[in-house]
């Protein structure tokens, strides 16, 4: 793939090649797309927190919708380090307040989810699509 073109970051990743034949800033977007399954607009998240599974949480794969069973605690690892720097880097989400480890999605990263989105009798539908 490695498109570098939003409209082609599909919202189901098949496995963990596919994701990593995404360029590195699709594979930003498609980690930034998943996150407000966790934490709103409005919300915070612990960093660390986002890659673990606990019971209050979607499924375990709520990161990586479509990857296999074997493959998903890789994937979570990969998402972990480039993608989340990348989403990091560009202002997509940051600290509140810096320094704590909490995070939250920016006005940035936000407009970047709603550029990518169609509103919906108040809900928004990722466009985010192959």
């Amino acid at each position: 793939m490695n498109s570098n073109s939003p409209h082609l970051i599909p919202n189901v990743i098949c496995s963990l090649a596919d994701l990593k034949d995404l360029s590195l800033h699709d594979q930003g977007l498609f980690l930034l797309s998943r996150i407000p399954l966790l934490a709103p607009r409005g919300k915070t998240f612990w960093g660390v927190g986002l890659f673990r599974h606990e019971r209050n949480r979607p499924d375990p794969n709520w990161l990586a919708p479509g990857i296999p069973k074997y493959e998903i605690r890789m994937t979570i690892i990969h998402l972990l380090c480039d993608p989340w720097r990348e989403i990091v880097r560009n202002g997509y989400v940051a600290e509140a307040p810096p320094g704590n480890g909490w995070y939250e999605i920016t006005d940035e990263g936000w407009a970047v989810l709603e550029s990518h989105s169609v509103k919906v009798d108040d809900d928004y539908i990722n466009q985010i699509l192959p």
